[in-house]
C-alpha cells in the first residue's frame, strides 16, 4: 500500500504541489499580517502625531499668555466667561479627525492641601470636582515631575484612549496646573464596520498580490527542489551519472552543489569498489601472473579515463616494468635503473606521493606512448611490511577523491600480488609433489625411467607448434608429467614382465588411467590435467579405454598426450621388445593416423616435432 501511495505521489508530484500551496498560503497569511500591522501602525503613529501637534497649541496658549499668578483658577472658577474664551482658543489647536474623538481636561492641585480638582473639561463634569481615581492622581503626580507624560500603552487594534498630560504651572502660581488631552481610538472591528468598502477593496488587493507573489516565489523555491528530488530519485534507483548543474548563489544553490559533490563522491567510491571487485575476480581466475597484472592495471586505467598506468617491481638492479595500461609489449620486463627515476617517485613511503611529470628525465620511459599527463602519482606497494615496488599513474589533475581511490586500489593490487605469490608457491609445491610422485612411478621400472619427462617435452613442442596459449600449455605439460600416475598401484612385476601379459594383467594395466583420475579428483583447477590422465589411452576410432571416446569427443589435451606418449613408448626399449627405428616409427605413426591418432594433430606433430627429432 505504501508503495502505491509513493508511486502516485511521484506520478502526480503531489509533494511539490502541496509545497507550492503552502508557500502561496504563507504569502497570503503574510499579506494579512502586513495589513493588520499597517492598520495598527497607522493608527498608533497618527494618534501620537496628533497629540504632539496638539501639545504645540496648548503650550502657545498657556505658556505665552502673560497673566497674573493663578489666572487659570480665576478664569475657570471665579470668572467662567474668561475661561470660556480660552477654551474657544484651545479648540482651534485641537485637530479634527473623523476617526478620533478628542477630549481635554484641566486639573489643579492646591500646594497646601495637596488635593487635585477639575478646573475644566470638554466632558460634562462640574468644575471644582475632586479627583477620586488613584490611577489618575498617580499620572498627574508623575507629570508634575517630568513636565510631560505621553501615554505609550501598546496598541493591537483594540478600542481605547490615548492621552498626553502637560504641566502648565508657572513659577508664580500657588497651585499646580496640568492639562490633559485625550482622544478615543477606534478599534479594528469598528474600523471594519465603518470602512467596509475600503476593507473589501484592500482585502482583494492583498489577496491577489499575495497569491501572485506567493505563487511566483513558491515556484522559484519549488522548481529547484523538484529538480533535486527528481535527481535524487534517479540516484536512488542506481543511476549515479547525474548532475544538478545549479547556478543559484543562495542556500538552495549550495544544497545543489553539495548534492553534486556527494553524488560525485559516491560515484567515485562505487567505481572504486567495482574495480576492486573486478580485481578480486581476476585474482580468483586462472589467469597467469602476467595476464593478471595486465588485467589489474587495465581496470584501474579504465576507471580514470584510460590513464597511463605502470606497475614497477623492485629488483636488486632497479625497477622492472611488469605491467602497463594500455598494454605496451615493448615495455614488458624493461629494467629501469634506480638512478634514472626521481627519488620522490620511488620513495619507500606509506602515503601516495605526487610529482610533476617534468621532473622525470625525458629519456626515462615509464608510461605507454601518448599517456603522459602533467601529474604523476606514485603509490608504494608492500607485502607484509616488505617494499616490493611502486604503482604509478599519470593524470592531468589529482583530486583528494583520486588519492583515496588509488590508495584503496593499490592496496588491492598488493593483495593481488600477494595472492599471486601464494598461488605460485602452492603451484610450485603441487608440481614438486606430483613430479616426485611421477618419478617414483617411473623409477618402479628401469624401462620407464624418464618416460614422463620426455612425454612432457614432446607435448610442449606439439603445443607450441599448435600455438596454444601459455596457460593451456602449462596444464598440458603438467598432465604429461602425471599421465601415468595411476601406475603407482600396478606391481613392478607386471610393469617389467618380459613376456605377453595375461588378460587379467592387461586389465590391471588398463585400470591405471581411472586410478590416476581418482588420485587427482580433489585437486582444484586440475580439470585439464585430470582429463589427460583419464583419456590419454582413448583412440580416435573409439576403441580405446577407459571410456571408449571417439574423435573430437576426446579432449584436445588428451589427444596431444596420446601422440607424445605413444611416440616415446615405441622409440624406447621395453622388456618385451627393442625400440623402433626412425623408419619404423614413421611408418607406425602414419598407419595409426585416424585409428589411434587425431589426423590433423599427427600431421602437425610429424611436420614440426618428428622432423626435428629425426
Amino acid at each position: 500500500m505504501s508503495q502505491i501511495v509513493y508511486f502516485l505521489g511521484m506520478l502526480f508530484r503531489t509533494g511539490s504541489k502541496i509545497l507550492h500551496l503552502k508557500q502561496t498560503l504563507a504569502f497570503i497569511f503574510f499579506g494579512l499580517i502586513i495589513g493588520y500591522f499597517s492598520f495598527i501602525s497607522a493608527t498608533f503613529f497618527t494618534s501620537i502625531n496628533l497629540l504632539k501637534e496638539s501639545r504645540k497649541g496648548i503650550e502657545e496658549i498657556f505658556f505665552n499668555t502673560r497673566e497674573e499668578p493663578d489666572w487659570l483658577y480665576t478664569a475657570f472658577i471665579t470668572e467662567p466667561e474668561t475661561g470660556q474664551k480660552y477654551l474657544e482658543r484651545l479648540g482651534k489647536f485641537i485637530p479634527y479627525e473623523e476617526d478620533f474623538a478628542f477630549h481635554f481636561s484641566l486639573y489643579m492641585k492646591d500646594r497646601e492641601q495637596g488635593k487635585w480638582i477639575i478646573l475644566a473639561s470638554s466632558e460634562k463634569i462640574v468644575p471644582g470636582s475632586p479627583i477620586v481615581s488613584s490611577e489618575l492622581i498617580h499620572t498627574l503626580q508623575k507629570t508634575t515631575k517630568k513636565g510631560v507624560d505621553l501615554d505609550r500603552t501598546p496598541y493591537f487594534g483594540q478600542e481605547g484612549n490615548k492621552s498626553i498630560l502637560i504641566d502648565i504651572t508657572s513659577p508664580f502660581d500657588s497651585h499646580v496646573y496640568v492639562i490633559r488631552l485625550t482622544h478615543s481610538q477606534s478599534g479594528l472591528i469598528h474600523f471594519i464596520q465603518q470602512q467596509k468598502h475600503v476593507i473589501i477593496t484592500f482585502g482583494i488587493f492583498v489577496l491577489v498580490m499575495s497569491t501572485l507573489l506567493g505563487s511566483v516565489f513558491a515556484a522559484r523555491l519549488v522548481k529547484p527542489i523538484r529538480h533535486m528530488t527528481d535527481k535524487a530519485i534517479t540516484m536512488a534507483r542506481g543511476d549515479l551519472d547525474v548532475d544538478l548543474h545549479c547556478t543559484r548563489k543562495d542556500d538552495i544553490g549550495q544544497l545543489c552543489r553539495s548534492m553534486d559533490t556527494m553524488a560525485d563522491n559516491i560515484r567515485h567510491r562505487i567505481r572504486t569498489m567495482q574495480t576492486m571487485n573486478r580485481i578480486d575476480r581476476a585474482v580468483l581466475s586462472s589467469l597467469s601472473r602476467r595476464e593478471l597484472l595486465y588485467e589489474v592495471t587495465g581496470y584501474i586505467s579504465d576507471q580514470f579515463g584510460t590513464a597511463g598506468v605502470s606497475l614497477l617491481e623492485k629488483l636488486p638492479q632497479g625497477f622492472q616494468i611488469i605491467a602497463t595500461a594500455p598494454r605496451e609489449p615493448e615495455m614488458e620486463n624493461r629494467l629501469i635503473p634506480e638512478r634514472e627515476l626521481p627519488e620522490k617517485l620511488i620513495e619507500k613511503a606509506r602515503v601516495p606521493l605526487e610529482i610533476s611529470y617534468r621532473k622525470i628525465p625525458p629519456e626515462t620511459v615509464i608510461f605507454p606512448y601518448g599517456k603522459n599527463r602533467s601529474r604523476v602519482l606514485s603509490i608504494p606497494l608492500y607485502q607484509e611490511d616488505q617494499f616490493i615496488g611502486v604503482f604509478i599513474i599519470s593524470l592531468d589533475a589529482i583530486t583528494p577523491q583520486d588519492r583515496e581511490a588509488l590508495t584503496m586500489l593499490t592496496d588491492q593490487v598488493g593483495v593481488a600480488l600477494k595472492s599471486l605469490h601464494d598461488m605460485e608457491k602452492r603451484e610450485e609445491l603441487y608440481q614438486a609433489l606430483f613430479i616426485s610422485l611421477t618419478r617414483s612411478v617411473d623409477a618402479k621400472s628401469k624401462w620407464t625411467a624418464g618416460h614422463s619427462d620426455r612425454v612432457a617435452e614432446l607435448a610442449e613442442s606439439l603445443s607450441r607448434a599448435m600455438k596454444l596459449d601459455k596457460d593451456l600449455r602449462e596444464k598440458i605439460r603438467m598432465g604429461a608429467l602425471l599421465h601415468d600416475i595411476g601406475k603407482i598401484a600396478i606391481p613392478e612385476s607386471i610393469l617389467d614382465k618380459p613376456g605377453k601379459l595375461s588378460e587379467q594383467e592387461f586389465d590391471l594395466i588398463k585400470s591405471h588411467p581411472a586410478r590416476g583420475y581418482d588420485i587427482l579428483k580433489d585437486v582444484p583447477d586440475f580439470t585439464v590435467v585430470r582429463d589427460i590422465v583419464r583419456h590419454h589411452h582413448e583412440k580416435w576410432d573409439g576403441s580405446g579405454y577407459p571410456d571408449g571416446l571417439r574423435g573430437e569427443k576426446i579432449p584436445l589435451a588428451s589427444r596431444i598426450i596420446t601422440i607424445a606418449d605413444v611416440f616415446d613408448a615405441i622409440t624406447e626399449d621395453r622388456p618385451y621388445r627393442k625400440g623402433f627405428s626412425l623408419e619404423e616409427t614413421r611408418d607406425f605413426m602414419y598407419r595409426q593416423k585416424g585409428v589411434l591418432f587425431d589426423p590433423e594433430l599427427l600431421e602437425i606433430f610429424m611436420k614440426h616435432v618428428f622432423s626435428r627429432s629425426a
